[in-house]
C-alpha cells in the first residue's frame, strides 16, 4: 500500500506584485488603476448609452389633468442659451466633475504627506526625543 504524497506548498507571489504593502495597505499604484479602469468604464458606458438608447416617441399626455413634474416629451427643445437643458447646463456638470476630482487629487496628495508626517511622529516617539522642547 502506497502513501499520498503530500501536496506541494502553494508558491510565494513575488514582492512586486503583491498589491499590499508589510502594513496591510495597497499599494497607491493599485488604487490609481482602479481609478482610472472605473472612470474609463464609466466615459465607455455613458458614450455608448448616448448613442444606442432609443428613446422612442412617446405620445404627450392627452389625460388633461394638470402635472407638477413635466412629463417626458411635454416641454419645448432648449433654442436661447439660457434654456432648461442647454450648453450652460453642461458646462456646470463638467465643472462639478472638475471640481470634484481636484478635491480627490488634494485628499491623495495630502495622504502621502499626513503619511510621512506620522512616521516622523512615530520616530520621535520611539526615540524619546522629539525636539519641542528644545533651546
Amino acid at each position: 500500500m502506497t502513501t499520498p504524497a503530500a501536496p506541494s506548498p502553494a508558491p510565494t507571489p513575488s514582492p512586486e506584485f503583491t498589491p499590499t504593502h508589510k502594513s496591510g495597505e495597497l499599494d497607491r499604484r493599485t488604487i490609481w488603476i482602479s481609478a482610472a479602469v472605473l472612470f474609463g468604464v464609466l466615459v465607455i458606458g455613458i458614450g455608448a448609452m448616448a448613442l444606442f438608447a432609443d428613446p422612442g416617441n412617446e405620445p404627450a399626455p392627452s389625460d388633461g389633468k394638470p402635472h407638477i413634474i413635466e412629463r417626458p416629451n411635454s416641454g419645448t427643445e432648449p433654442t436661447n442659451p439660457g434654456d432648461r437643458g442647454g450648453w450652460e447646463q453642461l458646462a456646470v456638470l463638467g465643472g462639478i466633475i472638475v471640481v470634484l476630482g481636484g478635491i480627490a487629487f488634494v485628499a491623495f496628495k495630502g495622504g502621502s504627506q499626513a503619511k510621512a508626517n506620522r512616521e516622523r511622529w512615530k520616530a520621535a516617539g520611539e526615540s524619546g526625543h522629539d525636539g519641542a522642547l528644545d533651546p
